[in-house]
């Protein structure tokens, strides 16, 4: 799974922007942005196939410490209320 994340959520995860990898399935490659909505941090996330969105509404700073495990469980549950196969899911996030 490829999550692209704007510089503004980079800079608040604290990490370095790394290496694009052009190999991943659209299915599973997102672009991801922080916002902030009626004073609450929500992370925005956008499937670069067919520009589906999931947002993480609420945010706390000690969440941004997981955000990793918070955005593929979302992608996961969003992807099964969807009715898509689970072995497909199962591929696409543990690639």
């Amino acid at each position: 799974m490829l999550i692209q994340c704007t510089k503004k959520l980079l800079d608040k995860l604290n990490v370095k922007p790394g290496a694009h990898h052009s190999g991943e399935d659209a299915l599973f490659s997102w672009h991801a942005n922080v916002v902030t909505v009626n004073r609450r941090n929500a992370v925005v996330l956008m499937n670069d196939k067919n520009r589906y969105v999931i947002v993480l509404y609420g945010l706390r700073a000690k969440d941004f410490n997981k955000l990793d495990e918070l955005i593929f469980d979302a992608i996961q549950k969003t992807f099964q209320e969807e009715g898509i196969k689970e072995d497909v899911i199962k591929h696409g996030i543990c690639k």
